[in-house]
């Protein structure tokens, strides 16, 4: 593991170099952390940044990567914090409704990696932020491991986990099964009630028209 005291961005610094599998950046704050599309993810100094490098791995693998790693996060916290985290389709872990963990997934040839970033004190976040957004550590008084916290996540996104498994993991965590959401699908927004997820971690969605599988994009509760 490798720590950093301020980086641009884990996963941009961990593609940069041939690094071996299982190799994890950590760093105290990222300057241009990043989310998914064009969304930048708040790093300030506090939080946990880190980046799992990961390769070989089989289609399948890949294709619940990022299942997996809201997995592990939220085993992490269990296990380690005692808190109950959530999940929000597809890539948010949440605590008591707001985000406290984003999860970014990318890949390059036959590297994959895996970079987190959970907040430790909603305190620290931006101003615009605190409504949506919390900490982990908010409300605790003990301090919190984030290198324990790291290497627990670390160690769940390395070691196998069937298809099956983390299916089940992930759909029993999930935050809006039952709920309205609203989502854009084929250029228009509509409307349904969250069913669950598919094989392939897809959400489903029952609207007027008929069931619809979102493989990507935002949904809002509703």
């Amino acid at each position: 593991m490798i720590h950093l005291l301020s980086v641009d961005s884990t996963n941009d610094y961990i593609l940069r170099e041939d690094y071996p599998s299982g190799t994890v950046i950590w760093a105290d704050s990222q300057t241009a952390g990043r989310g998914r599309g064009d969304h930048r993810f708040a790093s300030p100094e506090g939080g946990i940044y880190f980046s799992c490098l990961l390769k070989d791995l089989s289609f399948e693998e890949a294709l619940l990567l990022t299942p997996k790693a809201a997995v592990a996060v939220c085993m992490a916290l269990e296990d380690i914090c005692g808190l109950s985290p959530r999940i929000k389709w597809v890539n948010d872990v949440l605590l008591e409704g707001k985000k406290v963990c984003g999860i970014l997934c990318e890949h390059y040839e036959d590297r994959y990696v895996a970079g987190i970033g959970i907040n430790i004190n909603g305190n620290d976040l931006p101003g615009d932020l605190r409504g949506i957004a919390a900490g982990i550590g908010d409300g605790l008084s003990a301090e919190i491991p984030k290198e324990k916290i790291i290497v627990r996540i670390s160690d769940i996104l390395l070691s196998p986990m069937s298809a099956d498994t983390v299916r089940e993991e992930y759909g029993r965590r999930l935050s809006v099964a039952g709920r309205y959401v609203s989502f854009t699908y084929d250029g228009k927004e509509k409307t349904g009630v969250a069913a669950g997820i598919n094989e392939n971690c897809n959400l489903l969605v029952d609207t007027p028209e008929g069931r619809i599988a979102l493989s990507s994009g935002e949904i809002t509760l509703l």
